[in-house]
């Protein structure tokens, strides 16, 4: 549980080794209904309840390491009807803000195998950062 207003990105080290090293699937979790936690439907695959689930796709296809910087205004809603819809990142109003992140590996086909490596996972404040350059 984490107040996470105060960041603008998602910064991750990649490791790929070419055109089908996999895809990388990031989800995060916000607190809508103000209870510091995630309630999942076990019968429906973990799917929230009642707090938003926003998602970032990245296909790794390079090879060597690479940074990943993703803004977290580009994770995308993707349980509408539930929440409000809203990136509640923050612990304001008796929110838990940021509940869980995860991170789902993909072949990228339908069967197949992944060849990456992921490392040095992190917020970070943007705004910090180049004031900080």
């Amino acid at each position: 549980i984490q107040d996470a207003s105060r960041y603008t990105h998602l910064k991750l080290m990649v490791y790929g080794n070419g055109p089908k090293s996999g895809k990388l699937s990031l989800q995060v979790y916000d607190d809508d209904n103000k209870n510091y936690v995630l309630e999942q439907d076990v019968e429906n695959n973990y799917e929230p309840i009642f707090d938003d689930k926003f998602e970032f796709t990245q296909a790794v296809n390079w090879k060597g390491w690479k940074a990943i910087l993703i803004p977290l205004a580009n994770f995308k809603d993707v349980n509408p009807t539930v929440g409000d819809n809203k990136r509640n990142f923050d612990s304001k109003d008796g929110s838990g803000g940021l509940l869980h992140f995860q991170i789902i590996v993909l072949a990228d086909e339908k069967e197949g195998s992944v060849d990456m490596a992921i490392d040095d996972i992190k917020l970070i404040d943007m705004v910090v950062t180049r004031s900080c350059l």
